[in-house]
């Protein structure tokens, strides 16, 4: 993400999947609105977090390494 810029959680896009800030600043916030920080090295697993934003509030681009395993199913 660009700095400042936003984007909405949508759960399915992050389904069993672990994420890691690469660089920059990512910030989360809660559907009761409720915001937390996390910087270069941050280890998260969104699952069962009712997210409402993910954004970048640094200065500088936000990487973010996503990493899932592969279904069976699919």
């Amino acid at each position: 993400l660009a700095p400042l810029e936003e984007v909405e959680y949508r759960r399915a896009d992050w389904a069993d999947t672990f994420v890691v800030v690469d660089r920059g600043n990512l910030e989360i916030e809660c559907g009761t609105g409720v915001r937390a920080c996390f910087g270069a090295g941050a280890m998260l697993a969104f699952a069962d977090l009712n997210l409402r934003w993910l954004r970048n509030v640094g200065s500088e681009p936000l990487v973010l390494r996503a990493l899932s395993r592969i279904r069976s199913d699919e």
